[in-house]
């Protein structure tokens, strides 16, 4: 009577999804790391504060329970001792997905840094404001911008910088305008703005465009 209503009972049943297990890739450690180790045991006595850490482990939790409650109690000197015997007995495991999930951010984060580095360079090489390069370059902090001044020799300007007339203030705003619809990078956006007004420095540009659009 309702086939609609019928198919999506049907449809709505579903076949448990069985995720792959991970690469893990086994480590003895077997140096004498006694500092190390010692931080493992306290890290084993306080106990997991993950749940499911805990359920995996119930079993051998419920086995060894003297061995936790004694881990529980020792001193640090004591802790120490016990660390120092401990080389060879210690296994770590190692997700290697999710290890290389990490490094190919870190290898993203590191090249945008590096081409953040080189907009910066040009940037303070044609008058832009320290303020400019930070909202521009969301991941350098001023004091990158500093020791790259300091290395160019170009310090930040001092003094009020001489402003463009009324006529070329509004033919900057003008271009800037028809920039912004033509290109999404602001980055991109004031090298082509320089490249069309080469006589002044980014700074007076900027000022030029920030006084069109109050």
């Amino acid at each position: 009577m309702f086939p609609e209503r019928r198919m999506l009972r049907n449809t709505a049943r579903r076949e448990p999804v069985v995720m792959p297990a991970s690469d893990t890739y086994k480590m003895r450690l077997t140096g004498k790391n006694a500092l190390l180790y010692a931080q493992i045991l306290n890290i084993l006595a306080a106990g997991s504060p993950c749940k499911q850490e805990r359920i995996t482990n119930s079993v051998m939790i419920g086995k060894y329970a003297e061995v936790f409650e004694y881990l529980s109690k020792l001193t640090a000197e004591q802790v120490s001792t016990i660390a120092e015997r401990l080389a060879g007995v210690l296994e770590v495991r190692i997700d290697l997905n999710t290890l290389q999930e990490i490094m190919r951010i870190e290898r993203e984060q590191n090249e945008k840094r590096q081409r953040q580095m080189q907009q910066c360079e040009w940037l303070v090489a044609h008058g832009a404001s320290n303020t400019m390069i930070l909202n521009m370059c969301a991941m350098l902090a001023s004091a990158d911008i500093k020791k790259l001044r300091s290395e160019m020799n170009l310090p930040v300007a001092v003094g009020r910088r001489k402003t463009l007339e009324l006529e070329e203030q509004l033919t900057v705003a003008d271009y800037w305008e028809k920039l912004c619809e033509q290109e999404k990078d602001s980055y991109t956006r004031y090298q082509m703005l320089h490249k069309a007004f080469p006589d002044y420095d980014l700074s007076q540009l900027n000022t030029a465009i920030s006084e069109y659009l109050k």
